[in-house]
């Protein structure tokens, strides 16, 4: 195989890139049949069922998504975005926020974050939406937040923010400091600061739904506040910064707003005693009873296909028996499947030994081994013997915030949900599914 081929699948698989819903690479998962037959093999179609729970509610939501980074949460999200903004169906304008790009992950966040991110973007979003060419017109949201700091707060007299006051947002990321005297400011007048979101936000969903594009006109504002589950400390700050997102979402009333807003929040805090978090599993290529389940491994020898054709899988990994080897290790995280593929795809020779393989596992294993602690062990031994998680005090909520982190407990649902590890963690633990 020329190498330009194997550079151009390497790249394919590229474990850490969302593509396009429109991209060849990008397979329906919850709609991928077999002889006509719909297969769940994540248990129910999650961008349908979250568009429902908004476009059949008469009050604006708040809803929770979580699942592990790379398991396609933003791929649903892109769906659930077009469900919606879909006139046949909510009819609804989507805000799509990044939370990488307007907040610092390692930090702990509250709702002046929150709220200052999403009044900025949705204030963006209409205005595009509605041909404004100054997106931030004199007199904004941000104009009027900024004199009613000058006035009141000595200490923003001398920050100058050049004539776009709206900067303060990305200045609050990339400035500490700053960031630490907005909050300051507002904590001591929380009230008027929420009030004045709520009102902004609510003018500008009407001005939505006032406003006419050929003879057509939008039934309000969603926005989808992606990414948030990236946010945790590092080191001593992880319980800290994990207490302070768990208290920012514990109370779902604290974040209703006048328009429906969809969050993805970290996994551990399912553990957390927060109510009605959706949790996108990964793909069921194992039965809870351990035995393979052929159903998921053709889903996800599908989504191989997406990035490189059958022959030219075929050609790099020898046999079908080789190509289902690194499905059943991944454990069905498309993540860990891409990752896999990477390494094989670079192999020198093709079609790849049971060695190279075996190697490739090995990596992958080690790669657990060194976040796995000896005191973690019989925890997860526990997991993979009774599929349940049972983490009810904060001792145990914190090894939960940590394992879920590196991803060794991998959730599954088919009816029920259950729990399970990874075959590299059970490598790593010496089990055998046989």
């Amino acid at each position: 195989m020329h190498q330009k081929t194997r550079k151009k699948y390497y790249n394919k698989c590229n474990p850490y890139e969302t593509a396009s819903l429109d991209s060849d690479e990008v397979l329906d998962i919850d709609n991928y049949k077999i002889d006509g037959k719909l297969v769940e093999v994540r248990g129910r179609n999650w961008a349908e069922e979250i568009a429902q729970k908004i476009s059949w509610s008469d009050t604006p939501q708040v809803i929770y998504f979580t699942g592990y980074p790379g398991s396609g949460k933003t791929t649903e999200l892109k769906r659930v975005e077009r469900i919606l903004e879909d006139k046949n169906d909510a009819n609804l304008l989507p805000v799509y926020i990044n939370a990488l790009d307007f907040l610092p992950m390692l930090e702990e966040l509250d709702e002046v974050d929150i709220f200052s991110v999403i009044i900025y973007n949705v204030i963006s979003t209409v205005s595009k939406y509605q041909g404004k060419d100054d997106i931030f017109e004199k007199g904004n949201y941000f104009d009027r937040f900024w004199q009613w700091a000058n006035e009141t707060e000595v200490t923003f007299k001398n920050i100058e923010l050049g004539n776009d006051n709206s900067k303060m947002i990305l200045e609050m990321k990339d400035n500490p400091s700053f960031r630490n005297k907005i909050k300051h400011f507002i904590s001591n007048n929380p009230s008027k600061f929420k009030n004045e979101v709520i009102q902004e936000l609510d003018r500008l969903n009407q001005s939505v739904k006032n406003y006419e594009i050929a003879g057509h006109r939008k039934d309000g504002i969603v926005v989808i506040f992606d990414s948030l589950e990236h946010n945790r400390g590092i080191g001593s700050q992880s319980s800290d910064v994990a207490n302070a997102i768990q208290k920012l979402f514990a109370n779902r009333a604290n974040l209703l707003l006048p328009i429906d807003v969809i969050y993805t929040l970290p996994p551990y805090l399912y553990t957390r005693q927060i109510k009605d978090i959706l949790f996108l599993p990964v793909v069921r290529v194992v039965n809870r009873d351990n035995t393979p389940c052929k159903e998921g491994i053709e889903v996800m020898r599908e989504l191989l296909y997406e990035r490189i054709p059958k022959k030219d899988l075929e050609t790099i990994m020898g046999s079908e028996d080789a190509i289902e080897k690194i499905i059943r290790y991944s454990g069905g995280y498309p993540r860990d499947l891409l990752k896999l593929m990477q390494d094989c795809i670079v192999i020198r020779d093709y079609p790849i030994s049971d060695d190279d393989l075996e190697q490739i596992f090995q990596e992958l294993e080690n790669e657990y081994r060194d976040n796995i602690s000896t005191d973690d062990e019989d925890i997860l031994r526990e997991i993979y013997e009774t599929k349940e998680l049972n983490f009810n005090d904060y001792e145990h909520m914190d090894i939960a915030q940590k394992l879920f982190g590196i991803h060794v407990i991998l959730r599954y649902r088919n009816g029920d949900r259950w729990f399970s590890l990874n075959p590299p963690t059970k490598r790593v633990l010496g089990i055998t599914d046989d």
